[in-house]
């Protein structure tokens, strides 16, 4: 008796099962495969005719002179001296950068070197007058806190410093 009502059960799931997949298929209202349609643009997508949305608003495109950019070629004054420009001298960040030496005349890749600085004293001076001395050190093992020499790799010479502050 309990064999019966199991297999009829099943049957019966089954064919709610079935009627339930049938009434999907026949569902020409919500298609569950496809996406909607795609109708296109509004109407008026790109009129330039249209008025201004509310919002900031760019001011106009004004061209101007191009921007020199000197690379190390040496640039003749009225007088006739001959000036060498350094490119990226007085821009070298704290990592090591690509630049010309100003001692040995190379272009080098410079070594860099964290040293404390301005910056570094200020933060373990605030850090112990709030009364956090015992993080006073982190500071210094901190590279981010820490100004950074360059140094030409050739002739070990000092090219620039970086100061965080």
């Amino acid at each position: 008796m309990d064999r019966i009502s199991r297999r009829q059960m099943r049957s019966d799931e089954a064919r709610t099962h079935k009627q339930v997949l049938d009434s999907m298929e026949d569902d020409k209202e919500h298609p569950q495969d496809l996406p909607p349609p795609y109708t296109g643009p509004p109407a008026n997508y790109g009129d330039t005719n249209s008025a201004p949305q509310p919002g900031f608003m760019a001011p106009p495109y004004q061209e101007g002179p191009s921007p020199t950019i000197c690379l190390g070629v040496p640039a003749v004054t009225p007088a006739g001296s001959q000036v060498v420009l350094m490119p990226g001298i007085s821009g070298l960040s704290d990592l090591p950068s690509q630049t010309q030496c100003p001692h040995c005349q190379q272009l080098v890749l410079s070594r860099t070197n964290h040293k404390p600085g301005l910056l570094t004293w200020l933060i373990v001076g605030s850090l112990f007058f709030v009364g956090c001395w015992p993080c006073c050190c982190i500071p210094f093992c901190v590279n981010d806190c820490q100004d950074v020499e360059h140094r030409c790799p050739n002739c070990n010479n000092l090219i620039y410093v970086y100061n965080r502050i």
